[in-house]
């Protein structure tokens, strides 16, 4: 008998015992989510899911596609146990229970990039036109609470993308996911993301009522899924839209997959840097550990302690995973590892305020010196300054005391715990008087023989950005701390500071002299500078476009078909190459003169490129001939906007040569293609028209 890895009650092993096939439909067209591949295969995010629930609970499931209100229908009548990517809504829920949302999904408003309608928020949408998947309720219902607008119904989110690129659409309401299908057709650089959604829209698994037992079987297998890897299926089902999402190694995912949960160890009398308050995290290494969280999505558990000795003592003996902020030393490398720093904190001394200002330890030597037992510094500054009496002290109010009372001549930690302390015990009587070189270099410590982990923390530390890093650092450090001075000091540094401001005296008037001039030349610069950008502009714009015409080049043409055809072999989505020649175009030079078809040529530049999309490009190929790619085009929508503009330019009255045809050559992207296969049929089904009469559109058979 299969063992459970989840605790399941007798009723819902007699479920599965009795029923231990479960068939759930979906929709056909819920890609990434749910569809069937080139190899006939049903994949995406619910099937990889269902693998998991599979090995938690030991059911087999089956999914079954087809037309969502169709497989809806047929579930209520019996067919199916449930559906999967099912959003609530009131009407189903008097047929189905449902699982625990096993996602989250952003509704967004999805526009053309152009964004004609100037859609930027809800009040925006007024009279718009909106495409709606075909019985999809919950986001049909999202459209329609944005306002007055007009629905136009579709089979898939295929169509609906296509409807929105070539503008039949103004806008549809769809969710994250959508960016997954768009990577696929090739057109994510045509739409965008207009605005977000406020509510979320969360998928659940919903099964029959008479299926109760589901609904539970399902929600005990979901929760006992790792959080990491619940996240891993996210990010390759929808695309991973963090770019800068931390790359772990298989090793490391499988290890993180074994992980429900993490305890960790901090110096709980340590604040502004961390501390425990009142059981829980606070401080800079709380904030950090929250950003290690959120990337892992995997719970840390704070272990209680103390002290930070017995925060070490808890690490040694494997009751913590982690230590947040430790510091590398050679008897704590005996039972740690440790990452690279990502703390580094200078090292003060506090002392009675008659002391002199210290600029080091070798001027302690003889002299008795506080740190927190258990530090790294005592182990460390034993072996290097012998002649310098270091004590361990349990905390820092007790080593402050100790040198009010005279028992110490000073306490060594970091400036901002000083000096926090100092000011909130109001001790008169102590100030900070030196700052040495040494620091608290301060890293992530996990147990000697984990070097998994070790290697996980070490990409997290490295995955915190510079402003991060230094937004933490601000929301601790701006304290305002009071000033401890040594006077002798100052009184050396005012006489220096009278020396430096008489040379400056010198030497203002003959910089102000300086300025006026320079300010000429930068000024000249920056004119000369302005108008060697405009030059390259021009350059860049000449090099790229036909000097007659005003539209792209040949160069620019064979540069956008390489585009295309390196596109369409990503996407694996179809695009269509048109070869246009102007018939007879000599006889217009030779009755009218070479500078009216100049003229001609240029007015039909501009009748093609007003009726074409945003997104095809027209070029010059050379003399009469024209060259226009049609993105995400098949062979049908190809013939069609061929007819359109060859009746487009037979029909148009041209200036002194009145009406003039067109014919036109088609080339369907194949995926063996290159531009030389592509331009070879699109030149031949060309040369077809004109053998057939002119004004024609061909694509030939073998398309």
């Amino acid at each position: 008998m299969f063992a459970h890895s989840i605790s399941l009650s007798p009723q819902e092993q007699q479920f599965i015992e009795q029923n231990p096939v479960i068939r759930i439909a979906s929709g056909a067209s819920f890609e990434p989510f749910i569809f069937q591949n080139n190899q006939g295969q049903i994949v995406g995010f619910d099937r990889d899911l269902a693998d998991l629930i599979e090995q938690s609970t030991g059911l087999s499931i089956e999914f079954e596609l087809g037309v969502w209100g169709d497989v809806q229908n047929r579930t209520v009548n019996g067919e199916y146990h449930g559906l999967s990517s099912m959003v609530k809504t009131a009407q189903s829920q008097t047929v189905f229970n449902y699982s625990q949302s096993y996602i989250n999904l952003t509704p967004v408003v999805i526009v053309n990039r152009l964004n004609h309608r100037k859609i930027y928020q809800a009040s925006d949408v007024f009279r718009a036109k909106a495409a709606v998947q075909k019985d999809n309720a919950a986001f049909e219902r999202l459209t329609r609470e944005l306002g007055d607008v007009e629905i136009i119904y579709f089979d898939d989110n295929y169509q609906v993308l296509n409807a929105i690129v070539n503008n039949k659409v103004d806008l549809a309401v769809l969710d994250e996911s959508i960016y997954y299908l768009a990577d696929k057709m090739g057109i994510s650089k045509f739409i965008t993301t207009s605005f977000i959604m406020d509510q979320p829209s969360p998928l659940h698994f919903g099964f029959l009522k008479q299926h109760q037992e589901l609904a539970s079987i399902f929600n005990k297998a979901l929760a006992s899924i790792n959080p990491f890897r619940l996240e891993e299926l996210k990010n390759h089902w929808l695309r991973g839209f963090d770019t800068d999402a931390i790359k772990f190694s298989q090793q490391e995912k499988q290890y993180l997959y074994q992980k429900h949960s993490f305890n960790y160890c901090i110096d709980p009398n340590w604040y502004p840097f961390e501390a425990n308050e009142d059981g829980e995290h606070v401080g800079m290494s709380a904030d950090m550990f929250d950003y290690f969280q959120q990337q892992l999505k995997i719970p840390f558990n704070l272990v209680q302690t103390k002290t930070w000795k017995e925060s070490l003592e808890a690490t040694k003996n494997r009751r913590c995973d982690w230590l947040t902020l430790a510091m590398r030393t050679p008897e704590r490398e005996k039972y740690l590892n440790f990452t690279q720093p990502y703390l580094s904190i200078p090292l003060v001394i506090a002392t009675l305020k008659q002391a002199e200002f210290i600029q080091d330890f070798e001027s302690l030597v003889g002299k008795k010196v506080g740190l927190i037992d258990g530090y790294a510094f005592i182990e460390l500054f034993q072996q290097r300054y012998p002649d310098v009496v270091f004590m361990p002290i349990k905390s820092l109010s007790d080593g402050l005391d100790l040198v009010e009372q005279g028992q110490l001549f000073g306490f060594a930690d970091s400036l901002a715990n000083i000096s926090r302390r100092i000011q909130l015990d109001g001790r008169n009587s102590i100030k900070v008087s030196g700052r040495f070189d040494e620091k608290f270099e301060l890293s992530v410590a996990v147990p000697e023989d984990d070097l998994i982990l070790l290697g996980i923390f070490e990409k997290l530390v490295a995955s915190i950005s510079q402003v991060q890093h230094q937004t933490i650092l601000n929301k601790y450090m701006a304290v305002n701390y009071q000033s401890y001075i040594d006077y002798t000091m100052v009184y050396k540094l005012i006489a220096l500071f009278s020396v430096i401001i008489m040379i400056f005296m010198f030497w203002n008037q003959r910089i102000h002299n300086e300025k006026h001039s320079l300010s000429l030349l930068l000024s000249q610069l920056k004119e000369k500078d302005q108008k060697l950008e405009e030059a390259y502009h021009k350059l860049e714009v000449i090099s790229s476009t036909d000097k007659l015409t005003g539209i792209f080049n040949r160069r620019q043409c064979d540069q956008a078909l390489r585009d295309e055809i390196n596109r369409s072999q990503r996407s694996n989505v179809l695009f269509a190459v048109f070869m246009l020649d102007i018939d007879h175009f000599k006889r217009i030079n030779d009755t009218h003169g070479h500078h009216v078809g100049d003229i001609f040529l240029k007015q039909f530049c501009q009748l093609i490129g007003n009726n074409i999309r945003e997104v095809d490009f027209f070029g010059r190929w050379g003399g009469e001939e024209f060259l226009l790619i049609l993105p995400a085009t098949g062979a049908e929508q190809a013939v069609q906007k061929a007819e359109q503009l060859r009746v487009l330019v037979s029909e148009f009255p041209f200036d002194i040569v009145g009406q003039q045809t067109t014919c036109i050559g088609i080339s369907i992207y194949r995926t063996d293609d290159d531009v030389n296969s592509l331009l070879i049929r699109a030149d031949k089904a060309l040369y077809f028209s004109k053998e057939n009469g002119r004004n024609k559109v061909s694509l030939l058979p073998d398309e």
